[in-house]
């Protein structure tokens, strides 16, 4: 159950940024179409990965994280990847 919670910690950290990411205003004018893309398929990946988790673990599972991004300019290209980096 740990382990297998903390795989659901992190999905759920990275779900809430590329959640922010592809919600962003600048979204469309920061990424290129192909980048887009690839940012939006990561996005559905992690937030299937962190649902899967919630219902596998049930009552087992932690709560819910509030994630805070702060530093990082979801409106800046290079801030975003860096960071998706070093998620991945």
């Amino acid at each position: 159950i740990g382990i297998f919670n903390y795989a659901f910690a992190l999905e759920q950290l990275e779900a809430a940024f590329y959640t922010q990411v592809v919600a962003n205003a600048a979204f469309n004018s920061a990424f290129s179409a192909d980048e887009r893309e690839l940012l939006r398929d990561i996005w559905r990946d992690e937030v299937a990965h962190r649902e899967f988790l919630r219902a596998a673990l049930g009552p087992a599972a932690i709560p819910n994280l509030t994630p805070n991004f702060t530093g990082i300019n979801f409106g800046n290209r290079l801030s975003v990847l860096q960071t998706a980096r070093t998620f991945e």
